[in-house]
């Protein structure tokens, strides 16, 4: 007993963002949450996964310790992830939510893996994959094993690398990347940093929260992207970098984000080792405490294409300082 990806993709096909808007598709995310559970299928078989592409390689790789970072790591490295030692990820990820086959894991040319996001034509939402890190709320699978899973980050470094397809012609590649305070009771945004791109192909993250002045928890894990969150700050960056231009190269992304003790929370993104965005005195909880930083998030979430695109992610790394890109 047990729901496949593919099931899991064919029961939640009817709520594609082209025909019932990419919010709805969302909220069905939850639904097949307990597909994954229960063990539900499809009546009909699933649409087939996509034929081979031509992946491009990731970054060298490097000695790896049980929870996945390179031996040679400093202490300040909390989590790691380089995907390759995901054998299911439906089970060994925090949440692995993919319609439409958003995403899947592919084979690099040095016998590892990365995380493949695909874009398509009339479909603007394909899921997520949530990794977790730290105190927060359990896998819907049951099976996610969770770095430092007792700890409490008010304030966390993100370093991952990301490259798009070599044909990559210049598209607003959408979200890239969430860092996430989760309500640890469910799987609710409390408050959370998006990491994404515009049409003038430039970084253009987001600050979101869903606490209540008194420091209730606005969002319920459905009702999030429907008028739960609010948006706390907006930043754009200076450097064009999803152009063709820039294409079927590894960037190094950065991030760090603290948590606010007296409205005073703080955000800034770097690409490259450059600081492309920044923000001060934001307000991402208030009085709210009952959970720290615990999740990143990549979602295939943007506007169609024209023709199908893809972009990789590979080398995640959680720390409590920052990780630079060597």
């Amino acid at each position: 007993m047990g729901a496949s990806e593919q099931d899991v993709t064919w029961v939640c096909g009817a709520a594609r963002p082209r025909q019932f808007g990419w919010r709805r598709a969302i909220d069905c995310a939850r639904a097949c949450a307990v597909v994954l559970v229960l063990g539900c299928r499809a009546t009909e078989p699933a649409p087939q996964p996509d034929a081979a592409r031509s992946v491009p390689s990731p970054p060298p790789q490097r000695d790896r310790l049980a929870d996945g970072c390179p031996a040679s790591a400093p202490a300040s490295w909390v989590g790691c992830e380089d995907f390759d030692a995901i054998d299911d990820p439906r089970l060994q990820l925090g949440e692995w939510l993919v319609f439409d086959r958003g995403f899947e894991l592919v084979a690099d040319d040095r016998g590892g893996q990365m995380l493949a996001v695909h874009l398509r034509p009339y479909v603007g939402f394909g899921g997520w994959v949530t990794l977790r890190i730290g105190a927060g709320p359990e896998s819907p699978q049951h099976g996610a094993e969770i770095d430092a899973a007792d700890e409490h980050f008010d304030a966390l470094w993100l370093r991952y690398r990301l490259r798009t397809v070599d044909d990559w012609p210049g598209h607003a590649i959408g979200d890239f990347g969430e860092l996430i305070a989760m309500d640890p009771q469910r799987w609710a945004i409390a408050a959370e940093i998006a990491i994404r791109a515009e049409d003038d192909l430039r970084l253009a993250p987001l600050g979101w929260s869903c606490i209540e002045p008194d420091g209730r928890l606005r969002c319920d894990g459905r009702n999030d992207w429907r008028g739960g969150l609010r948006n706390i700050w907006r930043a754009h960056g200076t450097t064009t970098w999803f152009d063709a231009a820039h294409a079927g190269t590894w960037r190094c992304i950065e991030a760090y984000v603290r948590l606010d003790e007296h409205d005073d929370g703080e955000a800034q993104v770097w690409i490259d080792g450059e600081l492309q965005a920044q923000g001060s005195a934001l307000r991402f909880r208030g009085p709210w405490r009952d959970a720290g930083l615990n999740a990143l998030r990549f979602t295939s979430y943007t506007d169609p294409p024209p023709r199908p695109l893809s972009f990789f992610i590979d080398e995640v790394v959680f720390a409590t300082a920052r990780v630079g890109c060597e």
